[in-house]
């Protein structure tokens, strides 16, 4: 078996950890990443990871967000 077929295999096989991999670098880079469009799913992941930052340590967060739209106040949360 040639090691690309392996590599795709084990991606296959596993559930994608390359993206684990990238989840666990951006966390600990203090870095919160929004792809796609903002909705009700994607702010909710967003505030939890938010929180959990937070919770780690006082240290800045940064956000880069690539979205073609959605409601960008669902992003953040209220405080009515």
């Amino acid at each position: 078996m040639h090691m690309e077929e392996h590599d795709k295999e084990e991606a296959a096989s596993t559930g994608e950890p390359r993206n684990a991999f990238l989840e666990e670098k951006a966390f600990k880079s203090r870095t919160v990443m929004v792809f796609g469009p903002i909705n009700d799913r994607s702010a909710g992941d967003v505030a939890r990871r938010l929180i959990a930052l937070d919770a780690e340590s006082s240290e800045p967060i940064d956000m880069i967000v690539c979205s073609p739209g959605g409601h960008p106040s669902r992003a953040t949360p209220s405080t009515t």
